[in-house]
Formats: structure tokens, C-alpha cells, sequence
């Protein structure tokens, strides 16, 4: 994939900029048009509130609709919104005390949600006890713990960890990874079927090309050849870290950062992290801290290239604006488009490729 292949506009421009792309049909260009409400914040029925609300958003497709998790940063708790086919409910789902494990926390930042069983399970930090919270819906109720940094049993921790939280299905079991703020590791957590297990991936050193440098931050995930492959920050150097299992053991390496071949940068990169599977290989995108930039970085399956994607100007709407964080990246009509914000505005930035 080369640079001069992606295009990028402004938020506001997106919709018309994808049907002059040819991502959509001409009749769906005649009609189609973007609709925007205030879902929550404003008051109003179905339980919404007035509070301020609507950071660190997670989002899954459950019974045919969707679900999104919030955090409500005026009481400190995490809100949960969903569309039943007719009408939005709202509710204040754990931070507010009351049955099944809840408690009167802060807690709802660092969203992370995965449909396991069926049933959608969520993650999420505890910021007044700093620990790793876990909500999930049987199918009739939810139940809660905290799951990692009260200490126990399966090599959980008493240091305060749950931020930077991503999750996936691996062996058809949930796997989650966070960061370790007292210890400055990457965190795993993964449920066997019958318990949950927990190690320091990262960050304490040991063999594979572990590191112990803090590391953990801006935890991105994705199955690739079969196996997971989490993305994350390396704080102490400033560099973007790559961890993947191959079945019986992980490796690591300091992806970018340090300098070397394939356009990899020297600079202060790997936040933000967002990841996806296009043409059977992983890409990812991330922060160039330094300049303000975009970074991509892809696998051809045999060696990893890099680019500095926008934020340095040049041809198809690029700009030299300080760009690259808050990214999220999905595949639409076969191809990835990023989402991304220009600090420099003030405004939402999207890229795509074809």
C-alpha cells in the first residue's frame, strides 16, 4: 500500500466524499444523508440523564442491536444505552451501588466489550480503588466483579491497573489485556472455560524480546493467523510494541520508534493505537507524538513497511495540521477507513484507501 493511495476530508465532507468514491450506489446517493441526535446528557425519557456523559464509548451488536457502554463523568459511573428496534433505555449500570456485585465507585472509563456465551461482557477501570471491573449479562441480569488489582488467586495483582483495556475471543474464550500503572507492565487476563488466569506479559523483562521499559498503554488487538497480536506503548522509550502468541509461546518487538528499515521513525510514536485485517495482513495506525502525524504501519507477510500517513501535507486532502489521535479503523465497501482527530481545528479527520 502506498501513500499516494489514500485520501482524506473533513469530517463534515465524509458523506459526500464517499459517494464521489463510488462506495455507494447512485440511488443511494439521491437520498442518503447523515441524521444526528443527542443520545444522552440532555435529559429526557428512557432514563437518560443530564449529567455529563459520553467518553471512553464501547459498542457491540446484541440481539440484533446495538449497545453502547459510556462513562458519566459527572457521578462517576458507567452508563449503558441500548436501541430495542423502536426506542433508546438508558441506565447507570455500575459506580451507583445495588445488586449482582455493583458498587458505589468511580468507575466506566476505559471501556472494553466483547460477546462471549452469547452475552455481551464488558471491561472497564475502577478509579477510585484502581482496579480492572468486569460486567456481564446472562441473559436475565448483570453480574460485576473486580477482576484484576485486589489481589487473589490466578496471578491476580494489588497494583492499580484496568486503563487502556482491549479485548478479544481467542479459543473461544475472552482475552484481555491492560496496563499495569503501578508496575508499568502489560497486563493479561484470560478466562479458561472455568477460571480466570492473569500474567505480566510485558515490561518486567524475561525472554521473546520483553522489555523493562513501562509499557501497556493504548492496547490494541487482533487475531492474525489464528493467534492474537496486541499492540501497545512503550512509555520509557517512546516506541510502539508488538506482542503475539504463536501458539505455545509470545514474542515481542519494538515495532517503531527506534528507527530502521521499512520507514520506521525515530520519533516518540505508539499511542492511540487502532488495528485491522485488510488483505489477510494486520495494519495499524497510530501517533507520531513528535511531529504530529499519523503513522501506518502494515505486514505483507514477510516484513512490516511504515508511513507517515497525514499531518505532513502533501497530495489528496492531506494536511500539515497536528493530527493522529483518538484513531478507529473499520473495513467498508473492502477497504479500511480511519477515523482520527486534527488537534490543530479541532476537528474529526477521515482516511481511506481505494
Amino acid at each position: 500500500m502506498r501513500c499516494t493511495k489514500w485520501r482524506q476530508t473533513l469530517g463534515a465532507a465524509f458523506l459526500s466524499a464517499v459517494l464521489g468514491a463510488g462506495l455507494v450506489g447512485s440511488a443511494t446517493a439521491a437520498s442518503a444523508d447523515w441524521t444526528f441526535e443527542t443520545l444522552d446528557g440532555a435529559g429526557g425519557s428512557g432514563g437518560r440523564t443530564t449529567n455529563t456523559v459520553g467518553t471512553d464509548n464501547a459498542v457491540t451488536i446484541y440481539g440484533g442491536q446495538p449497545h453502547v457502554w459510556h462513562y458519566d463523568d459527572t457521578a462517576g459511573d458507567l452508563r449503558h444505552a441500548w436501541w430495542n428496534g423502536t426506542a433508546w433505555s438508558f441506565e447507570t449500570l455500575d459506580g451507583a451501588g445495588g445488586a449482582g456485585g455493583r458498587i458505589d465507585s468511580d468507575v466506566g472509563l476505559y471501556n472494553a466489550v466483547t460477546i462471549y456465551g452469547g452475552q455481551p461482557h464488558v471491561w472497564y477501570w475502577d478509579a477510585t480503588a484502581l482496579d480492572l471491573r468486569h460486567a456481564w449479562w446472562n441473559g436475565t441480569a448483570w453480574s460485576f466483579e473486580t477482576l484484576d488489582g485486589a489481589g487473589g488467586a490466578g496471578g491476580r495483582t494489588s497494583n492499580a491497573v484496568g486503563f487502556y483495556n482491549a479485548v478479544t475471543i481467542y479459543g473461544g474464550q475472552p482475552h484481555v489485556w491492560y496496563w499495569d500503572a503501578t508496575g508499568g507492565d502489560l497486563r493479561h487476563a484470560w478466562w479458561t472455560g472455568a477460571a480466570w488466569s492473569f500474567e505480566t506479559l510485558d515490561g518486567n523483562g524475561g525472554a521473546g524480546g520483553r522489555t523493562i521499559n513501562d509499557v501497556g498503554g493504548f492496547n490494541a488487538v487482533t487475531i492474525y493467523g489464528g493467534q492474537p497480536h496486541v499492540w501497545y506503548r512503550d512509555l520509557s522509550a517512546g516506541d510502539l510494541r508488538h506482542a503475539w502468541w504463536n501458539g505455545a509461546a509470545w514474542s515481542f518487538e519494538t515495532l517503531d520508534g527506534a528507527g530502521g528499515g521499512g520507514g520506521r521513525t525515530t520519533n516518540t510514536v505508539g499511542s492511540y493505537n487502532a488495528v485491522t485485517i485488510y488483505g489477510g495482513q494486520p495494519h495499524v495506525w497510530y501517533r507520531d507524538f513528535s511531529q504530529g502525524d499519523l503513522r501506518h504501519a502494515w505486514w505483507n507477510g514477510a516484513a512490516w513497511s511504515f508511513e507517515t500517513l497525514d499531518g505532513n501535507g502533501g497530495a489528496n486532502g492531506r494536511t500539515t495540521n497536528t493530527v493522529g489521535s483518538y484513531n478507529a479503523v473499520t473495513i467498508y465497501g473492502g477497504q479500511p477507513h480511519v477515523w482520527y482527530q486534527d488537534d490543530s481545528q479541532g476537528d474529526l479527520r477521515h482516511a481511506w484507501y481505494g
